[in-house]
């Protein structure tokens, strides 16, 4: 809106002095008309975020201060760290090998108790049975027990069955798990590439668009091209500068990407 009004600044100090028709006054007035309702809608939609977050945080939206812009920051880790990373400290991961070892000490448990047992057992007392001062004596006996079991329906035999299939189960579990967090780890790291190759893109495609519009106001004020070139060339100074904004979002919104699926 400022880059349109500077134009319009320029189109009526032309028009007073006779050189642009009024046509072209006319036609720059209404482009900074038409810029004003996206500008009311934009602080509109800001209004509207700030009361979403208060509302999502539990706060007042009077409380929220509102602070730094989007920024950028080079990416500086490979894929293989990424995913490295991600299968080390993912929390759903953990938690499925922790119930895999569980289980895996379950079926051990399972396979010994059909097993003979073989048991040293010992016992020692100190004590004075009758309660006299010199009858104080002590006892001690060792046992060695051995039981072997003989028949329980097959109940353990179940048991390890039942266990055995836990743990092909949740080895299974763990494979597509790994394999989910590889492609999401993946989906972010390319998103986030991306969106760094066009943040590059699009300051290359400003700058060119910045210097085609001082051009143009150079020729404009010279006559030598017309109103509507330099509208032109203000709308594609916009356009790539909105392109630059979106970029900026959207790696930062990778980098929370990224960040969510390493953890």
């Amino acid at each position: 809106l400022d880059q349109s009004r500077r134009h319009l600044a320029i189109v009526e100090g032309l028009f007073k002095v006779g050189v642009v028709s009024k046509f072209d006054l006319l036609r720059t007035r209404v482009e900074v008309a038409n810029l004003k309702p996206d500008l009311i809608q934009a602080r509109n939609d800001l209004r509207l975020s700030r009361e979403s977050l208060a509302n999502l945080l539990s706060l007042s939206s009077a409380s929220l201060e509102l602070e730094g812009e989007l920024s950028f920051e080079p990416l500086r880790i490979t894929l293989e760290e990424v995913i490295d990373k991600a299968l080390k400290e993912r929390s759903d991961l953990k938690s499925l090998k922790l119930q895999k070892e569980m289980l895996e000490v379950a079926l051990k448990l399972a396979g010994v108790q059909n097993k003979p047992n073989l048991a040293l057992v010992g016992n020692y007392q100190y004590q004075n049975p009758s309660g006299g001062e010199d009858e104080w004596g002590e006892e001690w006996n060792l046992n060695l027990v051995l039981s072997i079991p003989l028949f329980d329906g097959w109940v353990n035999r179940a048991r390890a069955a039942q266990r055995r299939s836990q743990v092909k189960q949740i080895n299974l579990s763990l494979q597509q798990l790994e394999a989910g967090i590889d492609l999401e780890v993946k989906k972010a790291f390319w998103d986030l590439e991306a969106s760094e190759e066009r943040i590059y893109a699009q300051k290359k495609n400003i700058e060119q668009a910045e210097e085609a519009l001082s051009i143009a106001e150079v020729r404009y004020k010279s006559g030598a091209i017309t109103n509507l070139e330099v509208l032109d060339a203000q709308l594609a100074l916009t356009r790539v500068r909105l392109g630059y904004l979106k970029a900026l979002y959207d790696h930062n919104v990778a980098i929370a990407e990224l960040e969510k699926a390493m953890k």
